[in-house]
């Protein structure tokens, strides 16, 4: 069931009407039953894992507070972690390893038939697994205590608005809104169709719009020249800006309806000046849980090593974002480019300030958003190309064929001509408006405009110019 369905709608519209016509003590049991249902709409079984890894989050939580030494506490944690993170790599991973397994073998002449399991990464796993495990690490570093409830944890862990991709909320934000009473607010109602309707705009005008032209040059990496794929990549950022920030937003208009307050996972992240910059402005809550829960533990492990502990924490914790993203061997390398980034930009911090000082302002800050802009371009080329070989092949042609017009004139002729050009329109509009824009929609006073103009106008718009093949979100795989 997807946020753009038809079907989506019908449920959630009867979903707040139960919501605010029942006692508020029964809340969390229609929010919980909704959540379930709303999960096992893509697949039955898989409910049983998310109840599973319930169960060991909320009773391992239990018991830490019960332990009465620090290392049975730490014994407890590890469990919780084993478990957790196995149900993960089992499912994200075994296929993966086994196939590595068998062409080990082969190459030695050694027979190994079995072909793997025939099974489907579960939806939102990666999500609600980091969920459960910063809140046990929370428990266990005393920030907060267990929750008692059962049911009120399992809601914690499974709040359909942002159970499939996050944000990736935290225990000590979340779970203390279950217990407030959240009385219809029409004021509240109308901020949360606001979000909404932007999330929509930018999934379906946006998002899906660009899907077919970004396919087109990602599957013949060969065929174009580098200007072509430079514009590809342009368009592929912004297409999963457009997707995976429309989720975020369109999951927090959901919860503002109902009463709760999600965080904001974007911040325009295109107009970050450096790669630090970026990612305190691009999946916000991943990266401040991986600041919070792998970067700063691994560095203060390491802190006698000086500023080398510093590049061995980014290290570590970028690879594991490129392989938390999938089993293939660009994801690494994306992981990697990012923390070769932010390590160039630790050792030349004092030589960048002495820069920025000896030129004007403005020149120096627009070219720190144009390399930056260029790094993420190509390092999230990376992330949508189909092979390792499609990375060489992009690769090569930015140092070959950056400047080849002609092919980018062609490449865009033979993706529809006036129709794409309009396409780029709508996209160069959005990229205008999008600060702008998010403004009216965090505003929490209604203006006339915004009432009657600007959000009636991008609903219209998305009537007329989106489109409609209910396409999954991007990180829906992840």
């Amino acid at each position: 069931m997807l946020f753009n369905s038809f079907e989506f709608l019908v449920f959630f519209i009867a979903l707040v009407i139960v919501y605010f016509s029942i006692n508020s003590k029964y809340r969390w049991m229609l929010l919980l039953a909704a959540s379930y249902y709303f999960y096992m709409s893509w697949k039955v079984e898989y409910i049983l894992l998310i109840l599973f890894t319930t169960a060991v989050s909320y009773f391992c939580s239990i018991w830490m507070q019960s332990a009465e030494t620090l290392p049975k506490r730490r014994r407890i944690l590890i469990f919780s972690l084993v478990v957790n993170l196995g149900v993960l790599f089992f499912f994200k991973y075994f296929n993966f390893l086994n196939d590595g397994v068998r062409d080990v073998l082969s190459s030695y002449s050694i027979q190994y038939e079995y072909a793997g399991l025939d099974i489907l990464l579960p939806l939102g796993i990666s999500f609600y697994t980091f969920q459960t495990i910063g809140y046990n690490l929370d428990v266990f570093y005393q920030v907060r205590k267990p929750e008692k409830h059962f049911g009120i944890f399992a809601l914690y862990v499974s709040f359909f608005p942002q159970l499939i991709a996050g944000p990736i909320e935290r225990s000590t934000e979340l779970l203390p809104q279950f217990y407030k009473e959240h009385k219809f607010d029409s004021q509240r109602i109308f901020n949360g169709i606001k979000y909404i309707i932007w999330g929509l705009f930018k999934k379906l005008v946006i998002a899906d719009r660009l899907v077919p032209s970004v396919n087109e040059a990602f599957s013949h990496t060969e065929m174009y020249s580098g200007s072509t794929m430079l514009f590809a990549s342009l368009l592929f950022a912004i297409q999963l800006y457009a997707d995976f920030s429309a989720y975020s937003e369109i999951a927090k208009g959901l919860a503002k309806i109902l009463g709760y307050k999600l965080m904001d996972n974007f911040n325009h992240p295109f107009i970050s000046k450096n790669i630090t910059e970026f990612w305190r402005r691009w999946h916000i809550s991943l990266s401040f849980w991986l600041r919070d829960y792998l970067y700063t533990p691994i560095l203060f492990s390491k802190k006698k090593w000086g500023k080398w502990a510093i590049v061995y924490s980014l290290l570590i914790t970028f690879t594991l974002v490129g392989i938390w993203h999938g089993t293939r061997i660009n994801f690494v390398i994306l992981g990697l480019l990012q923390a070769v980034a932010l390590i160039f930009e630790m050792f030349t911090k004092k030589f960048r300030k002495k820069l920025s000082k000896a030129m004007p302002i403005a020149i120096y800050n627009g070219l720190s958003i144009l390399i930056t802009l260029l790094y993420v371009l190509y390092s999230f080329s990376f992330f949508k190309a189909f092979s390792f070989q499609d990375s060489i092949n992009i690769t090569k042609s930015f140092f070959s064929s950056l400047f080849d017009f002609k092919d980018l004139w062609g490449f865009i002729k033979t993706n529809g001509g006036i129709r794409f050009a309009f396409s780029l329109l709508l996209v160069v509009s959005f990229l205008g408006a999008d600060i702008w824009i998010f403004k009216q929609v965090q505003s929490e006073k209604t203006s006339p405009l915004q009432k009657y103009l600007i959000f009636p106008l991008l609903l219209a718009f998305t009537f007329l110019f989106g489109f409609f093949g209910e396409v999954e979100f991007i990180y829906f795989q992840f």
